[in-house]
């Protein structure tokens, strides 16, 4: 499993890299939508019941945590009826990629490091954010989730 986790962290992070030294020949889509925002983390409290005592999940949450963070990204959960999976979102200046799932209808569900980050960080609701999917972080985020599943 670590060396799988490796392998996607380095494939992430080579595409993070090109994607931000690349230049679209079109536009990419946007939407903007109002949703709640809450956090999670990969502690066994914040996730379901069905990823009790699969470390694998907390590896992989984790890793996904610190690649994201070195290209000043974020990961979030969402509804991916709502928002497709490896959608950028923008939120309060910041930037997030659709990593995850686990939440229902217009939520977005920011993924923080530590428990105690996720209680500080509250529940709002009606927050504005822009959702911007057909890039190529796009594309490469929902192969490399699709090949990633536990």
């Amino acid at each position: 499993m670590r060396d799988l986790l490796k392998c996607i962290t380095a494939s992430l992070i080579t595409t993070l890299s090109i994607f931000f030294c690349t230049s679209f020949a079109h536009a990419p889509l946007q939407q903007t939508l109002h949703v709640r925002v809450t956090a999670y983390c990969p502690c066994a409290e914040c996730n379901t019941k069905r990823w009790e005592n699969k470390s694998a999940t907390h590896f992989l949450l984790t890793a996904w945590y610190h690649t994201l963070k070195a290209h000043n990204l974020e990961g979030c959960a969402v509804d991916n009826n709502v928002i497709p999976l490896g959608s950028l979102i923008i939120y309060n200046g910041k930037r997030y990629i659709a990593i995850d799932t686990g939440v229902k209808g217009k939520h977005v569900d920011v993924l923080v490091l530590h428990h105690n980050d996720t209680i500080a960080f509250g529940a709002y609701e009606n927050q504005e954010i822009i959702v911007y999917y057909d890039t190529l972080l796009f594309y490469y985020v929902r192969q490399c989730l699709q090949n990633t599943s536990l």
